[in-house]
């Protein structure tokens, strides 16, 4: 004897067995349950997901192994809903087997079953979720991308990891070029060779091309940069692919300057995110400086340093692309007919246009149509800029400065994102910072006040004083005074006076972990033992560079350099104070927090007007 609770087929309804076990719905019952496990645990293996904290868990893989984390795909929860279903409808497969219903749960307590005679049935015993059985079949573009690529080996996990990252940078652009490779209207191919020749869009306004040094290795010493690079590499030519196709569908056309600097847009404002949101980025990579130029391009219009064809991110090799020059021909009319549609091919434009910048030349004064293809000079040069086919000498006179009023400030966002994205690579006004303050201030006496006001009204025990020289030079200096009277000098901003704890709390003080600190990092003290505000920001130092062994060396007002003499000091400014034994110090000493922050030059300069 028993008393067991089993589920009966039959009637649908669990019920308890005080007699001997009911056998027959034991066996189907767990049969059910066997059923439902397995197919959900099997569609869910055959995703790529992981039995973690009970549940499926979906990763991306060379995301998580590039960052030493797990990193979800963002789409994790329509995989681990279709795998719960796919095992839900197994289960209920095997009940509907043995005589049940086939049950579909409407929510808020109501349900329908499918009998084994074609009745439909009101039924509440369970089954599989209505909602989650529409979003599984609404998944199926997910679950059909994620197929085809976690079982592919390295080439088809690095075309997920693109896709997620992408999409996990926040940017909408990102997120279309993502949707739209998860929904087959645009493929990721790892095709290309040659150093330098990293990405292409193809002609089918479909296809991403990528070096095939884009395929992620677990073993990769870059893994990290490459993951950054070629995910904006990707987003780079996917928006290439998109422009394509809308000038295509509205006959339009662009020349490839303008095309290219979006584009380049698009892939800085993709590292800078990447960079803000996980701490990605090409640092001390071979990617570096393509990712620099590029940003700078995108900002000024000059494309010296790379390829541009308004389809393709390569470093340039033999030049431009965007002109075209006559080199040699056939004075025959297939030649002359072939010279000047070729041009205009090269060029992207009509034959049409490419005879009307001939025509602007001088070269060919008086001539006809005709007579041009018969006269072409070899070394003749024409450009497309802003739209528009013309000679080499009007191009040069092309000012670009209006091209891109309209994104101006949003690019030079991009390229001050750009600046801080390499650990350990300081900006110009970082270093410049630092050079400040140690021709101006490291030396200076410490008196509160020094650098903020230039009249201490005196407290804390100091009593007042005049803080500035006859000639206008700052005499003193303290630890905040000192940090806030470099930063105006630097950025030439009338900046209020502000103390640490109001100065730690500014919104162009951007937190960074001690492992990316660098020149020009301001670092942060907070108090905590007995006698001291804990929450409440006591101290600031800047930090100055590396000794030759490579330790962090930092800029900072110091009691420990106490002056003598009558006047009431209370140190004064040091350099060269090392940051390890100066954090272990305070914090042995004060109980110190110690927290990072560096200067967003652009935000700050927004926030405050010129002196």
């Amino acid at each position: 004897m028993a008393f067991t609770k089993c589920y009966s087929i039959s009637n649908g309804q669990w019920q308890w067995q005080w007699n001997a076990y009911d056998w027959d719905n034991l066996l189907k019952s767990t049969t059910m349950g066997l059923a439902s496990g397995f197919a959900a645990g099997g569609a869910g293996g055959f995703l790529g997901g992981i039995y973690s904290g009970g549940g499926l868990a979906f990763l991306d893989k060379k995301g998580s192994l590039a960052m030493a984390a797990n990193v979800s795909l963002f789409y994790a929860g329509k995989l681990d809903n279709f795998a719960n279903t796919i095992g839900s409808i197994a289960g209920e497969a095997v009940h509907y087997a043995w005589g049940g219903n086939f049950r579909i749960s409407l929510g808020g307590g109501v349900g329908i079953g499918f009998t084994t005679n074609g009745q439909i049935v009101n039924d509440t015993s369970g089954g599989i979720g209505l909602v989650n059985l529409v979003d599984a079949m609404g998944s199926l573009n997910y679950v059909g991308f994620q197929a085809a690529n976690v079982n592919g080996g390295d080439k088809g996990l690095s075309r997920i990891s693109y896709v997620n990252m992408g999409y996990l940078s926040g940017d909408m652009q990102n997120m279309k070029t993502a949707m739209d490779v998860i929904n087959d209207k645009k493929r990721i191919e790892f095709n290309l060779e040659g150093e330098g020749n990293y990405g292409y869009a193809g002609e089918d306004n479909r296809t991403i091309h990528l070096n095939r040094e884009a395929i992620l290795a677990d073993d990769d010493a870059e893994l990290r940069a490459k993951l950054a690079h070629y995910t904006a590499t990707v987003m780079h030519e996917g928006l290439h692919l998109d422009q394509h196709a809308w000038l295509a569908a509205n006959g339009l056309e662009a020349d490839d300057i303008t095309l290219e600097r979006m584009a380049y847009e698009q892939s800085t404002k993709t590292l800078a995110l990447l960079n803000l949101r996980f701490g990605l980025n090409v640092g001390g990579s071979k990617y570096e400086d393509v990712a620099m130029a590029g940003a700078y391009f995108a900002l000024t219009g000059d494309s010296d340093t790379l390829d541009m064809s308004g389809r393709s991110l390569k470093v340039k090799v033999d030049g431009k692309t965007t002109n075209v020059t006559i080199e040699d021909w056939t004075n025959t009319a297939k030649g002359r007919s072939n010279c000047i549609e070729g041009m205009a091919k090269a060029l992207g434009v009509t034959p049409d246009k490419v005879l009307e910048a001939l025509k602007r030349t001088g070269h060919y004064k008086g001539m006809s149509d005709e007579q041009i293809a018969k006269s072409l000079k070899v070394g003749e040069t024409l450009v497309v800029r802003d739209g528009r086919v013309m000679t080499e000498e009007e191009a040069k006179g092309i000012d670009f400065g209006g091209l891109f009023n309209g994104m101006k400030s949003l690019l030079n966002k991009s390229l001050e994102w750009m600046t801080g994205l390499f650990r350990g690579k300081s900006t110009d006004l970082d270093s410049k910072l630092v050079s400040t303050l140690l021709s101006d201030v490291v030396g200076k006496p410490y008196y509160k006040g020094g650098g903020q006001m230039e009249y201490y009204p005196g407290s804390d025990g100091y009593p007042p004083k005049q803080l500035v020289n006859p000639d206008g030079s700052w005499a003193y200096f303290d630890c905040v005074g000192g940090v806030m009277y470099s930063i105006r000098k630097v950025s030439g901003l009338d900046i209020p006076p502000m103390g640490v704890n109001v100065l730690y709390s500014q919104s162009w003080l951007i937190s960074v972990d001690e492992k990316d600190i660098r020149e020009g990092v301001l670092g942060f003290y907070d108090y905590t033992k007995k006698g001291y505000n804990e929450g409440y920001w006591d101290h600031v130092f800047t930090i100055q560079g590396k000794d030759s062994n490579g330790q962090w060396l930092i800029i900072t007002s110091s009691s420990s350099a106490t002056q003598g003499g009558p006047e009431f000091v209370h140190g004064k400014t040091v350099s060269n104070r090392p940051l390890g034994g100066y954090n272990r110090h305070h914090e042995k000493k004060y109980g110190a927090i110690i927290k990072y922050k560096y200067i967003d030059w652009s935000k700050l300069s927004n926030m405050y007007t010129n002196n």
